[in-house]
């Protein structure tokens, strides 16, 4: 995975058959990638370019600066990713939590919103 000014992982989630979820901070966005360990038709290392776009999603709250601190990847392929979102209008922080869908898609299920947030101390 490249490093960029923009996207810099941080924390690796490793998976079942030779796939690892990663989350990383972002400058805009809660931050996710999926990148393969080692399969046939890719190198180890490569991003999946069926999650998301590219194998990066990104999913912005406020437009301010957001973090990634934790993932959990579900038993149905779900993964959920916890950390903060800087609110622009309040200029706090905001407890920030998204699930997606094991393409990278936003869950729209209940109980599960796309997308919570709420003020953090």
């Amino acid at each position: 995975m490249r490093n960029s000014k923009q996207h810099a992982p941080r924390l690796v989630c490793l998976l079942a058959k030779h796939m690892t979820k990663l989350i990383g901070l972002s400058l805009v966005a809660l931050l996710l990638f999926s990148q393969l360990s080692k399969t046939a038709s890719a190198a180890a290392g490569d991003l999946d370019t069926t999650f998301g776009a590219g194998g990066i999603v990104t999913t912005d709250f406020f437009g301010g600066n957001d973090e990634a601190n934790a993932v959990v990847v579900q038993t149905d392929g779900k993964s959920v990713v916890a950390g903060y979102a800087s609110n622009t209008t309040t200029h706090n922080n905001d407890f920030a939590l998204a699930r997606y869908n094991p393409d990278g898609s936003l869950d729209d299920g209940t109980p599960c919103r796309r997308r919570a947030r709420n003020a953090a101390w």
